[in-house]
């Protein structure tokens, strides 16, 4: 998969004797184009609109009074064992 600027974003390779999961390109074009949009990334297994996965993960870069104006629904905080504040989730 090549982003818009020209940038390679996605390779699989598969063996001649395994078939292809298109499914899961069309799960990545979806994953990579949300994270373009919103700086979030998203879970092994992630596609648009499953109630399973209606969360994904804010991107460290992403300072937390920005994220609150990014996400006003809401961003859930969870506290790791070292102390860090680093897992955020939102609302895609």
């Amino acid at each position: 998969v090549v982003d818009p600027d020209r940038r390679v974003r996605l390779t699989m390779t598969y063996p001649t004797c395994t078939g292809r999961n298109y499914a899961e390109v069309l799960r990545v074009v979806d994953s990579l184009q949300l994270a373009a949009r919103a700086a979030v990334a998203t879970p092994a297994g992630w596609n648009v609109g499953e109630k399973v996965y209606d969360k994904v993960l804010l991107l460290p870069v992403v300072k937390d009074d920005a994220a609150k104006k990014m996400f006003p629904k809401g961003v859930v905080t969870a506290e790791m064992p070292s102390g860090g504040r680093y897992m955020r989730w939102v609302k895609p």
